[in-house]
């Protein structure tokens, strides 16, 4: 009688085991499909909202593309785009172009743009060719660059001072990782 209590004891906890391991798998497997799902909805909304904004900004530089808006009128040229391509975006959702050169572009025109992106690729030009060891100033101009393809990252504080903060630190102040000098030399 005892070892039927016992068999019976241990077959019902290992089917309790099983169903809690079972259903803790079944919740797991649930959360990632769910969270996979809404990331792919949130990615896919984000993407078809930056597509609005590129369209609109487009929209303003046919028209403007030598002098630009100006950078006071920057929202307004945005908000009658929007209307003019009939964007299918909610009116709170209309917002600027989210690419600091798209949004260079319609505020300042050609005239203006093409200064500024020289200015960009002047950063790298002027860099004398010792400190190209300097990864770490290369990785912030890669970020920087590649950050404003994709928002307006010079139109926020945030933006701003990252740039000037890393620009001073890399590129004024010309930091270098230190030379190295052979044992023998320090002995001279």
């Amino acid at each position: 009688v005892v070892v039927v209590v016992v068999v019976v004891v241990v077959v019902g906890v290992v089917v309790v085991v099983v169903v809690v391991v079972v259903v803790v798998v079944v919740v797991v497997v649930v959360v990632v499909v769910v969270v996979v799902v809404v990331v792919v909805v949130v990615v896919v909304v984000i993407v078809v909202m930056r597509w609005e904004f590129w369209k609109a900004g487009f929209n303003i530089l046919k028209k403007h593309w030598l002098l630009g808006v100006g950078t006071g009128d920057v929202a307004q040229a945005f908000s009658q785009s929007y209307d003019e391509i009939k964007s299918d975006l909610n009116p709170e959702y209309r917002l600027r172009a989210h690419n600091q050169y798209l949004t260079f572009a319609v505020a300042l025109g050609m005239l203006g743009f093409i200064p500024i992106l020289y200015f960009f690729f002047l950063w790298i030009k002027i860099r004398p060719k010792a400190q190209n060891r300097n990864y770490l100033a290369w990785v912030f101009l890669i970020i920087s660059f590649l950050s404003m393809i994709n928002e307006d990252t010079l139109e926020t504080q945030a933006g701003v001072s990252f740039i000037v903060y890393f620009a001073c630190l890399f590129l004024v102040l010309r930091i270098t990782p230190p030379e190295t000098i052979p044992i023998e030399e320090k002995a001279k």
